[in-house]
């Protein structure tokens, strides 16, 4: 099970409390952002890199990537000791997220019985007894139901109807095969951009016993907002309170993808609880650095720095003063611009940690904002 306490809401967003996932007990405060993976490593760092050099705020919950160990599954399998041993990740929750959020959604390839995911070689398909099958041999702590996705802006009545259809036949299925395999589930909403068809899904799919333990929370898919997509706000506010209304308000809210602290300020007043940190690595791959405002937490501001540009050639001073994560204390900007324009692979490395510490900075303070409003 995923133990979740709503201590509080207020128009700022929700605050809440995990103490369990899966069988690990953990202290984790929301909103807050689980740590991306790729092939099971923060992408850029080794273990021991991220270990030494990123002071995590809270207990890390780490989000594995399905297309980027789909291919290792049959191995992973043979060596029979789970995927927290076969790639050395530290002891923790995991949770085997069905899509890639740095990756592109194709349309047009998922089927009746089976959804496409995408591995570096091509297509997969992948149903729910072979996710079922990955699920346990990979030893996870929880994953996610899975969905069509495939519903973008212009979609017709007759390809909706089929993938909300299918939605339903996938998550029915899911919890058939999880009576034999107890490891928790989150409940996979969609809808794209249809109000109405939003709330049937959650009425359809999440409306499950509230103290069935099987049940970690919802998963909400969100690919077509994904930084750089469609993104209006009252569109959203509509879609997600006509998605939230008819659910049980004590169960945890989670969305997959690379949204900006902008974005995230957004969707935690609309009521999601948990993220992940996939634009922090997203930005570093750009050779850029994240800065939050001091004001971050009552209006959302924050900048990039740009390590492209020869404006910081010949600056020596560090990225960011007030920073104390182990980049700015001891690099300079003229620095990672010089290790962007050799192409060295330290210029992602620490950026990536600059951005990880930034980007989890975002969600503390935001906690700290919402405990006020709760309080007064």
């Amino acid at each position: 099970m995923v133990k979740f306490n709503l201590e509080g809401a207020s128009a700022a967003g929700r605050l809440g409390k995990i103490s369990q996932w899966g069988s690990k007990s953990i202290e984790h405060a929301t909103p807050s952002c689980m740590l991306y993976l790729r092939a099971g490593h923060v992408p850029h760092l080794t273990w021991q890199v991220e270990t030494k050099w990123i002071s995590h705020l809270q207990s890390p919950i780490y989000q594995l990537t399905l297309p980027s160990l789909v291919e290792s599954k049959e191995v992973i399998a043979k060596f029979k000791r789970g995927i927290a041993a076969f790639c050395a990740i530290p002891n923790g929750p995991l949770h085997l997220a069905t899509f890639d959020p740095m990756d592109e959604l194709k349309t047009g390839y998922n089927e009746a019985k089976t959804i496409a995911i995408w591995a570096s070689g091509g297509k997969v398909k992948l149903g729910v007894y072979e996710q079922h099958e990955i699920v346990k041999s990979f030893g996870v702590d929880s994953f996610e139901t899975l969905i069509d996705y495939d519903v973008p802006r212009d979609v017709t009545n007759k390809r909706m109807s089929k993938a909300m259809d299918r939605t339903k036949i996938l998550n029915e299925q899911t919890f058939e095969y999880e009576e034999n395999l107890a490891t928790p589930v989150f409940i996979s909403l969609g809808g794209g951009f249809s109000a109405f068809q939003r709330r049937k899904c959650a009425v359809d799919n999440g409306m499950r016993k509230e103290d069935d333990e099987m049940v970690a929370g919802y998963s909400l898919e969100l690919h077509d907002f994904w930084d750089g997509g469609c993104w209006d706000v009252e569109e959203l506010k509509k879609l997600l309170s006509e998605t939230f209304e008819p659910l049980p308000k004590q169960r945890l809210r989670y969305v997959c993808g690379p949204f900006s602290p902008k974005q995230v300020w957004h969707l935690v007043q609309l009521g999601v609880d948990l993220f992940d940190t996939s634009y922090a690595v997203k930005m570093a791959e750009k050779a850029k650095a994240i800065r939050l405002n001091d004001s971050y937490a009552t209006n959302g501001d924050f900048e990039l720095m740009d390590f492209t540009l020869d404006q910081y050639k010949d600056d020596f001073t560090t990225p960011y003063k007030e920073c104390q994560c182990y980049t700015c204390k001891n690099y300079t900007r003229g620095y990672l611009h010089h290790l962007n324009n050799t192409k060295e692979l330290l210029c992602s490395i620490l950026l990536v940690i600059h951005n990880v510490h930034e980007y989890e900075r975002s969600f503390a303070m935001l906690r700290e904002r919402i405990s006020k409003e709760c309080s007064t």
